[in-house]
């Protein structure tokens, strides 16, 4: 009989024991069954730091009497903001998506030159607001909650490019602009840590290169020849750093 109330004894307060040992059970992200493809989409915001490095040739520019080319060398370190959404897909180990991203940065890149024989300072004015990117990405987990990827993409963007000329009394002896949509390629490294099973945080860092564009300027001249045919010739890369979060539906 004693060793029956014993029994009992333990059993009851086993019981108890039991039931909270399993309310402060955890779940933590998991890898798919063998074999088994697993599709999320998800969204996110990241926000970063990048620094622009932009040559621009400007070419046909008629000032005192004469044609002539100029050359800016502009570089720019400036905060950006991004907001992104894409289709996940994982086996196994492997992850890929296919991802759409906007970066807006509000920043001007702006640079110039005194010439001593005209006594004309010449500036160069530029800004791309927004650029937007479509990536292929392809990792690894190497463990439920840690991935290390990889991305290639394609992006474009719209340059928007004010070159002016003037005195030393102010006097403005010419200016012109170019809006000019610029397309280039995209290469990066990031990783990925799952807080669950929906939120994760990351960080990636990027290259952004700008294939080689000529942009013929607008209509709008001042003490220009309206026959010179100004354009610009941009060369533009970017070098990027951001963290992010993001939520998988």
């Amino acid at each position: 009989m004693n060793k029956l109330k014993t029994l009992a004894l333990i059993t009851a307060l086993a019981i108890p024991i039991a039931s909270q040992a399993q309310t402060l059970t955890v779940a933590t992200a998991t890898f798919p069954t063998q074999g088994q493809w697993t599709h999320q989409w998800y969204g996110g915001v990241g926000a970063g730091w990048q620094h622009d490095n932009l040559q621009t040739n400007m070419n046909n520019i008629y000032l005192h009497n004469d044609f002539h080319a100029y050359q800016f060398n502009a570089t720019n370190s400036s905060a950006f903001l991004n907001l992104f959404a894409g289709l996940a897909n994982q086996i196994d180990k492997n992850y890929w998506a296919v991802e759409a991203d906007a970066y807006y940065d509000d920043t001007h890149n702006d640079t110039g030159f005194y010439e001593d024989f005209s006594s004309t300072t010449h500036n160069m004015l530029s800004q791309m607001p927004w650029r937007f990117e479509l990536d292929g990405i392809y990792g690894r987990y190497f463990n439920p909650q840690t991935l290390i990827y990889g991305k290639i993409g394609f992006t474009t963007g719209e340059l928007q490019g004010t070159y002016y000329a003037y005195t030393p009394d102010g006097t403005v002896t010419g200016d012109t602009q170019a809006y000019q949509q610029l397309y280039g390629g995209v290469v990066g490294l990031g990783v990925q840590y799952a807080l669950d099973q929906n939120w994760r945080i990351g960080a990636e860092a990027d290259y952004v290169n700008f294939f080689n564009t000529t942009a013929q300027t607008n209509t709008v001249y001042r003490n220009f020849n309206p026959n010179s045919n100004e354009s610009f010739d941009y060369k533009n890369y970017l070098y990027m750093v951001k963290a992010y979060v993001s939520y998988y539906f």
